[in-house]
């Protein structure tokens, strides 16, 4: 493995550790501060990740929500998730997407 490949699959699993602890501290109902301190982690770093993580606007509506070689999105909408790879048809996800809306 080329030190490159290396790095990029070291910053994706950083990514995925931190996207665990804010689903869990999400889904725990704790304070942030309560969490961290539960899970030796430090507020500062905890808010660092989730401003780094966070979806970013992307071109046609849609949000950037991983990056990466292999990346594509995870969308939860209507109950519903959906996995999305790289090339993607745009359209027909959008007609998905509105199928699956509320209301």
């Amino acid at each position: 493995m080329d030190t490159e490949t290396q790095i990029v699959n070291e910053n994706e699993e950083r990514r995925q550790l931190w996207r665990g602890h804010l689903d869990r501290q999400s889904r725990s109902g704790k304070t942030i501060k309560a969490y961290c301190a539960e899970n030796g982690v430090k507020p500062w770093n905890f808010f660092y990740w989730r401003k780094a993580l966070a979806p970013k606007e992307v071109e046609g509506g849609f949000l950037e929500l991983a990056t990466g070689p292999r990346a594509g999105m995870t969308l939860a909408i209507g109950g519903c998730t959906i996995g999305v790879e790289r090339g993607f048809d745009p359209t027909l996800l959008r007609e998905i997407v509105a199928a699956l809306r509320p209301g």
